[in-house]
């Protein structure tokens, strides 16, 4: 095998893990909103988000800290 071909395959499945960890955070994000638009606090979403992260749970993380950007943004 080439190192083209190495670097192709490497490329590919880094491709594949990005997807994945993309679709997650999207999930997460959703579901954060849906919680803020039930009325959930801004300061939940935060304790919620702490616990994620000492899990190093980042992808969920992330897909919080999105919404909780976004629910800032229109406030």
């Amino acid at each position: 095998m080439t190192f083209c071909q190495i670097n192709y395959i490497g490329i590919i499945f880094g491709y594949f893990i990005l997807k994945d960890f993309m679709d997650l955070v999207e999930e997460y994000y959703k579901k954060a909103l849906s919680e803020i638009e039930k009325g959930v606090s801004i300061n939940k979403l935060y304790q919620i988000l702490y616990e994620f992260e000492k899990n190093e749970e980042y992808k969920a993380c992330a897909g919080i800290l999105k919404a909780i950007k976004k629910k800032n943004e229109i406030s």
